[in-house]
C-alpha cells in the first residue's frame, strides 16, 4: 500500500483523543497553513476565513461550543463526543465578508455554495498533508456558531460580525493520537465520557472508459 493510500486510510476515520505532551512543530503548522490557503477556490475568490490554534484554552472553548442542543449525544453529558474539536492544533474555517466577495464576483455565483465548496477541498488537503506528516485527524460541523464567536471575541479579540451572510464554521483537529485508547474514545484529562460509533461507507464508482 502506498504512503498516499494509507494516510487517506487513516484520515477517513475520526480521531477523538490526543497526546498533549508531543507539540505539533511551527513548520508542520505553516506546511498546514499554505496548503489550506493555496487550494483552489472559484476565480481564487476568498471565500473563507482561517483561524488556527495551538492554544489549549482556546481549543478547549472549542470544543465545549462544538454541541447540538438538540441531540441527546449532548444534552448533560460532561464528557460530550466532539473531542475532536480538542486537539493540539485546531484548524476552524469560517465565513468571510460576503459584500467583499461579491464585489469582486462578475457573475454574482451563489456566495454560500461556494463557501462550502472551498472549505471542503481546503479542509481535504489539509487532512490529508496532516496524515501523510503522520498525524490523525477528526472534522467537526456541529458548532453552535454564535455562542463560540462571542466567547472567541470576548476572551481572545477575534470579531465575531466580520461581514459574514451567516456565522458558519468547520472545525478539523490535528495532532498525535493518545494511545492509550481506542480513536474513537472521547476523552479528557484522561477520562473516557463517550464512545463514539464508527461506520464504514462503500461509494458508488462508475468508470467511462475509452473503449465504451
Amino acid at each position: 500500500m502506498s504512503n498516499l493510500i494509507k494516510a487517506v486510510k487513516t484520515a477517513e476515520r475520526c480521531q477523538r483523543n490526543w497526546d498533549y505532551s508531543i507539540p505539533i512543530p511551527d513548520e508542520d503548522i505553516k506546511t498546514l497553513v499554505e496548503v489550506a490557503t493555496t487550494m483552489p477556490t472559484k476565480q481564487n475568490r476568498k471565500f473563507y476565513e482561517l483561524i488556527v490554534s495551538s492554544n489549549p484554552e482556546f481549543n478547549k472553548i472549542c470544543y465545549t461550543h462544538a454541541v447540538d442542543p438538540y441531540n441527546s449525544h449532548f444534552v448533560n453529558r460532561e464528557i460530550h463526543r466532539n473531542t475532536q474539536a480538542n486537539a493540539p492544533l485546531i484548524m476552524m474555517w469560517r465565513t468571510t465578508d460576503q459584500t467583499e466577495v461579491e464585489a469582486s464576483d462578475m457573475f454574482k455565483d451563489d456566495y454560500m455554495k461556494n463557501y462550502y465548496t472551498s472549505v471542503g477541498v481546503s479542509s481535504g488537503a489539509t487532512v490529508l498533508t496532516a496524515n501523510a506528516l503522520g498525524y490523525r485527524t477528526g472534522y467537526c460541523n456541529c458548532i453552535n456558531d454564535d455562542t463560540l464567536m462571542d466567547e472567541l471575541e470576548e476572551k481572545f479579540d477575534i470579531m465575531a460580525d466580520n461581514g459574514a451572510p451567516v456565522r458558519d464554521s468547520m472545525i478539523v483537529g490535528i495532532g498525535m493520537p493518545d494511545t492509550n485508547f481506542d480513536r474513537t474514545e472521547c476523552v479528557v484529562d484522561g477520562k473516557v465520557g463517550f464512545t463514539a460509533e464508527t461506520i464504514d461507507k462503500n461509494i458508488d464508482v462508475t468508470y467511462i472508459t475509452k473503449d465504451m
